[in-house]
């Protein structure tokens, strides 16, 4: 029955083979696709403006009223070629020696300097590994599906099943090597921070560093700038969510494909001996004594035994054999699946940005490299956004003028704009937005400090402390001025108050500094003298 259903499977195949090679090939373009989806975004975005009938360009210059924006003395098409460019121009821009540096030492903290992603080739090869698991599950599943449909049928819908067990196949023992990967982090911050009863709220005041943020943890310890980086729980502990549903599915498939098979031999085995024909039955048992020349009914006997005994041993042969097979298919199962764990496991990377950090710097030798790259290609879109930028201008200026206020409008903005400035533009918008960030920061710091100041100003006494025999007082010689005494006296303990604390207390509450140091000097006398009593 199993070598029926292979045979099925091979003429499916052969009578397929056209729409095999467009899955097959459709599967290579997607994974080219995801590998360079930027560069073929871009492709397409490019060739969209310059197609002849429905290109942007084309569009827009055939706009009977298009919009001005008189503040900024660009026509809104304008503006929309120049954004899309310089989202990919942006994108470039930043990506100087310090952004290099920068990705090198996030990876270095996070442990995952020399890693990488999976490229097009471990790609193609994990695909190769589906189409391979496929063919074995379709190998045992066909025989077992629809019995009331045709043999092709029944041979398609086994290769559907069996690519889907695949493709989960593949995903989850992905999963389970990046798992892995995250968990040996973790065990390297818990052998650094080497207090185990202390790993309890491990994360308490963690930071999260980026990329451009990777130089605010150069003073901690390394567990602390890895912990920085990764996402994981308050104790650091490990994960097996994955492993677990890996594991059992790795389990359930292996044993399921050993027990079909075996349960089929099985059958055959059964056909076999009730069958007139079997193979393991001697003809010499159903043979009719008609000639003299035969051997005496005893001898028979003992032909007939000797005959059965050879074919049940040759019976016994093959069935150790083919449960040897299947033992082996099923260990070779295995070793794919654990050879996917290990490609899961070298190839991932745990931190927050690893996977930008390495995406910008592969393929680099040194810094020199990267700066170079990166300048011919915003060189390279500064062009290009140029030269769409040109061509929708010449139109525009082409264009019949309807009104006044169009002709202002073209002899203020056409010819008089260019990529470069709309770059100078956004510069300035950025460092205008970068600055009113800073200022709301700086007010939010300010607001914090005055409610820190608030909180820490208790009220206190400020009479002299008796010494320890309640008969001497203090000698203070400083005295709080009378000025504002209501003010002075609602405030608290400020001796441990630095002299930024003072200064923002004074302002907050609208007294002299020098008032509020004569009190700290008396609040640390007053301290002082209940240390020694």
């Amino acid at each position: 029955m199993e070598v029926i259903a292979n045979n099925e499977i091979l003429a499916f195949l052969w009578l397929y083979r056209q729409i095999v090679w467009v899955v097959l090939s459709t599967m290579a373009l997607l994974v080219m696709i995801i590998v360079w989806w930027n560069k073929v975004k871009y492709f397409f975005m490019n060739v969209g403006y310059s197609l002849p009938l429905l290109g942007k360009i084309v569009r827009s210059g055939n706009d009977k009223t298009p919009s001005y924006n008189k503040e900024n003395s660009w026509y809104d098409c304008e503006t929309a070629i120049c954004s899309d460019f310089y989202n990919y121009y942006l994108d470039s821009d930043n990506k100087d020696a310090e952004f290099y540096d920068k990705s090198q030492d996030y990876l270095s903290k996070c442990q995952e300097i020399g890693r990488s992603k999976k490229g097009v080739f471990l790609s193609a090869l994990l695909i190769f590994l589906i189409l391979f698991e496929a063919v074995g599950f379709a190998y045992v599943l066909a025989p077992f599906m629809v019995q009331n449909v045709s043999a092709n049928d029944a041979s398609m819908l086994a290769w559907f099943t069996a690519f889907l067990l695949s493709i989960a196949a593949v995903f989850l023992t992905d999963k389970m090597g990046e798992e892995i990967h995250f968990n040996s982090l973790i065990r390297k911050i818990r052998a650094w921070h080497g207090n185990e009863d202390a790993h309890k709220n491990l994360f308490d005041g963690r930071k999260t560093i980026t990329i451009s943020k990777t130089y605010e943890d150069d003073g901690e310890e390394a567990y602390e700038q890895l912990l920085n980086r990764i996402n994981a729980n308050h104790d650091a502990t490990p994960k097996h969510t994955m492993t677990m549903i890996t594991i059992v599915y790795i389990v359930i498939i292996a044993m399921g494909a050993f027990f079909v098979r075996s349960y089929t031999l099985d059958s055959i085995e059964t056909e076999s001996v009730n069958s007139t024909s079997s193979p393991f039955v001697s003809s010499s048992s159903s043979a009719v004594v008609s000639s003299p020349f035969d051997l005496p009914a005893e001898s028979q006997s003992l032909n007939q035994i000797a005959d059965e005994k050879a074919g049940d041993e040759q019976k016994d042969a093959l069935h150790m054999a083919s449960i040897t097979t299947f033992a082996i298919l099923s260990v070779i199962f295995v070793a794919i699946q654990v050879l996917g764990v290990m490609f899961g496991y070298l190839y991932s990377l745990s931190g927050r940005e690893s996977s930008k950090a390495w995406k910008y710097t592969k393929g680099f030798n040194n810094v020199e490299e990267f700066v170079a790259y990166h300048q011919r290609k915003r060189t390279k879109i500064a062009g290009d956004a140029q030269s769409k930028l040109s061509s929708l201008q010449q139109r525009l200026a082409n264009r019949h003028i309807t009104s006044g206020a169009e002709k202002e409008a073209r002899n203020n903005a056409l010819g008089h704009k260019n990529f470069e400035q709309y770059i100078d533009e956004q510069e300035e918008v950025l460092a205008d937005r970068e600055a009113k960030d800073s200022e709301r920061k700086r007010k939010k710091t300010e607001r914090e400090l005055k409610e820190k100041l608030v909180t820490k100003t208790k009220h206190i006494d400020l009479e002299p402390v008796l010494n320890q025999q309640g008969s001497q007082k203090i000698d203070v010689k400083e005295e709080i001025p009378v000025k504002q005494p209501s003010v002075l006296e609602s405030i608290g303990d400020i001796s441990d108050f630095d002299d930024q604390d003072i200064i923002m207390l004074a302002d907050e509450l609208g007294v002299d500094v020098d008032m509020l140091h004569r009190k700290k000097r008396i609040q640390l006398k007053i301290n002082a003298a209940k240390i020694t009593t």
